[in-house]
C-alpha cells in the first residue's frame, strides 16, 4: 500500500473536493477508513462535496461496521452539519 511506502498526502482533496476518507467512507471500506485514520496528516472531520464529513457518510450509509469505526471517541464530530443542516444523528435515524 502506498501509505507505508511513500510520503503520500493522505489528506489531498480532488476536484470536487472529497478526500480518501470520504471515499473510503461512502464506499464502506473499512480496512481503507482504519489505515487512513492512523495517519496523522488526515482531517477527520475535512468536509467535501455538501459540506459533509466522514462521519456524515457513516451515519447516512447505516452500515454497522462503517459507523463502528467512525463513532469512537477520538474518530468523531457528531455535531458538524451539512450544507442541509443535518447532523450524522439525524442521517442515522
Amino acid at each position: 500500500m502506498l501509505l507505508g511506502l511513500l510520503e503520500v498526502n493522505s489528506d489531498k482533496q480532488d476536484r470536487p473536493g472529497q478526500t480518501p476518507l470520504l471515499y473510503a467512507t461512502r464506499c464502506k471500506h473499512e480496512g481503507m477508513m482504519k489505515m487512513l485514520l492512523k495517519q496523522r496528516d488526515v482531517n477527520r472531520d475535512k468536509r467535501g462535496t455538501l459540506g459533509r464529513t466522514p462521519h456524515l457518510y457513516a451515519a447516512q450509509s447505516r452500515h454497522k461496521g462503517v459507523v463502528k469505526i467512525r463513532c469512537r471517541p477520538r474518530e468523531a464530530n457528531s455535531d458538524k452539519q451539512d450544507m442541509l443542516s443535518r447532523t450524522p444523528l439525524l442521517y442515522a435515524t
